[in-house]
């Protein structure tokens, strides 16, 4: 019940989505350490970047004649496709004597693609409209977090009349049509919007509940960008293309990325392995990332489902629950503890190493805190029943027989009472002869002091011999041999019985010792009756929850009390000074000729309807 009800908070927390910023932190931790594994860099790519030197040359951004002269020089290496990374919307200079120039060129290289900002910035005037000669270069940025780039964009819809292709899908494009693969939009049952294929693999759609993500505003085509592709490609300046001679097939069949690399323009991006990735190397990063997928089959990183995350958490934090609840010492729980959360953070190691990205933050805090729980209120019934059974047994046995019984506290307690438990014990009796008389004679508080004395030499007795005092009443005490632990076997049983006669000897030397004792202090001297038996008991305990005491019930404490009331009815002959100790049958026959007995009679116990055998204990056997 913990679990659900933890589970249940949990995926409450999950859904306000407070638990996002921990989900992610832990992503972008595994995609950056999966990053290092990076493949070298990829030979497909090539950037053509505006330097600091190049900025202080030729002046920023670069006019309109000498970009034209730029893209001349790029077009006559033969590459696939030229990605234009830089705005041009308006002439420059702003008079727009060079633009002409620049317009005729971009209209002759069919194989240069522009970019727009949508909404913002327009394309190149000359190519508006044109199919295929712009794209949008728009990247979703997550602003609610860290600002950083997790995302990218296949198409952009919101807003449009028609999808729009994102700039470094147009890019990929063009490169995987020289190789024969063209793009597919997949129709989707249900009328869900299509997904795009490249080559044989499907890219799923970003969709506001996707991995860890929690409510997140997404209206595009958008997929989880890997980051496994190099972060350093082929780059040439503006400098080199402009004035040197390129190296010898620099640019054959390549995809060329204009743009601005200097350090000084504000362009640099947040992404999870690097704070400062210029604009046309995160392009060049989610263009690997597309041939990567459509040429070499790479997955995209994936996720599962809601309804699967949810019985991910739901089988963590049940998990945690079942922890706490088999390791309830907080010292065991804390290295299983921390073995669960790191098979779990593990799991989702290995799952983003396959491209799937799990929740870890969420299944982490759910096992964590069900176990703490769980554990928690363990701790505290196993407190309540500890003090239940200190309440019951402190004043009866000592701290090592309530050890036992706390160890094996499953077969005693239930709800903090005992279990009723059906024994086989001896049960001694005691009272003193003519105890009412005394009483008449003394003051209370002698009388309480006189009484007490009696019982602090007897009950120790008790103790010593393994016994059990289980009521005073009085002046009488009832000691029970063979509880609280169950006796298992004909032999225990028989010494729980010698040691209850043994018992009754060491009460009987106590008592002669007491006498002398009184007797000179002037206070009265008694005689003792001791009555023992031996049979079944049923054990356990009895009274209200606020107060409950432990007892043993059934005819052997009866035929005990019998066999103690019967020493008034001896003779003054097979009376034995100072104290009596008559044994029924039951008993005698487990002593097996360890004491020396004299033979009372067969008598028929007040309130019994069978004989008993009683023989009266004088001494243990020579």
């Amino acid at each position: 019940m913990i679990s659900l009800l933890t589970l249940g908070a949990v995926l409450g927390l999950r859904a306000l989505g407070w638990l996002q910023r921990p989900e992610l932190i832990l992503y972008d931790h595994f995609v950056r350490q999966r990053a290092h594994r990076q493949a070298p860099a990829d030979p497909r790519i090539v950037i053509c970047g505006m330097t600091d030197a190049d900025l202080v040359k030729y002046g920023h951004p670069l006019d309109d004649a000498k970009l034209a002269d730029l893209l001349e020089k790029i077009a006559g290496a033969g590459p696939c496709v030229v990605g234009l990374d830089l705005y041009r919307d308006l002439p420059e200079p702003r008079s727009g004597e060079l633009y002409p120039k620049l317009a005729e060129t971009l209209l002759r290289l069919e194989n240069v693609i522009a970019i727009e900002r949508i909404p913002g910035i327009k394309p190149p005037p000359v190519l508006a409209g044109l199919p295929g000669r712009v794209a949008p270069n728009n990247l979703p940025i997550d602003y609610q977090f860290d600002g950083g780039y997790r995302r990218a964009y296949l198409f952009l819809e919101d807003g449009l009349p028609e999808p729009r292709e994102s700039f470094p899908l147009a890019l990929a494009r063009a490169y995987l049509a020289t190789r024969h693969i063209e793009a597919e939009l997949i129709d989707q049952p249900g009328g869900a919007s299509p997904l795009l294929r490249l080559g044989n693999v499907t890219f799923s759609r970003v969709a506001p509940c996707t991995g860890c993500y929690s409510g997140l505003d997404v209206r595009d085509y958008e997929i989880l960008v890997d980051y496994l592709a190099p972060l350093r490609y082929r780059t040439f300046s503006f400098g080199d293309i402009l004035e040197k001679p390129l190296p010898a097939g620099a640019l054959k069949d390549a995809i060329v990325i204009v743009g601005v690399m200097a350090e000084s323009v504000k362009d640099s991006n947040r992404t999870l392995v690097n704070a400062r990735v210029r604009g046309p190397i995160l392009h060049a990063m989610i263009v690997n990332q597309l041939l990567r997928s459509a040429l070499d089959g790479d997955p995209p990183t994936g996720w599962w489902s809601e309804p699967a995350q949810m019985a991910w958490i739901g089988l963590c934090t049940v998990l945690g629950g079942a922890l706490g609840l088999v390791s309830p010492s907080p010292w065991r729980l804390a290295p299983a503890l921390a073995l669960l959360l790191g098979a779990i953070v593990f799991t989702g190691w290995e799952a983003l190493l396959h491209a799937l990205w799990i929740p870890m933050a969420t299944p982490a805090l759910g096992a964590f805190a069900a176990a703490t729980f769980v554990t928690s209120l363990v701790v505290f019934l196993e407190h309540s029943d500890r003090r239940a059974m200190r309440a019951l047994f402190s004043r009866h046995v000592s701290k090592e027989v309530l050890d036992v019984l706390w160890a094996e506290r499953e077969q005693f307690l239930d709800g903090g009472r005992l279990k009723p438990q059906r024994i086989t014990a001896t049960v001694l009796f005691t009272d003193l002869k003519d105890y009412t008389t005394v009483a008449e004679d003394m003051d209370p508080a002698d009388l309480m002091d006189w009484i007490n004395e009696y019982t602090n030499c007897m009950a120790p007795l008790v103790d010593q011999h393994g016994g059990v005092v289980n009521s005073y009443s009085g002046d009488a005490i009832m000691a029970v041999f063979g509880v609280p632990v169950p006796r298992t076997s004909e032999q225990d049983i028989d010494r729980d019985a010698m040691r209850a006669v043994e018992c009754a000897l060491a009460m009987r030397r106590e008592l002669k010792t007491l006498n002398t004792a009184w007797s000179a202090r002037g206070m009265p001297t008694v005689a003792m009756r001791i009555g023992i038996f031996t049979g079944p008991l049923v054990a356990g305990s009895i009274g209200s929850m606020e107060r409950l005491e432990y007892a043993v019930l059934g005819d052997t404490t009866n035929t005990a009390a019998r066999l103690e009331s019967m020493g008034k009815e001896l003779n003054d002959d097979e009376k034995t000074e100072p104290c009596t100790i008559l044994v029924g049958d039951a008993t005698w026959e487990r002593l097996r000729d360890r004491f020396t007995t004299k033979l009372v009679g067969s008598k028929r116990l007040k309130g019994k309807s069978k004989e008993v055998i009683i023989r009266s204990i004088l001494s243990a056997a020579p």
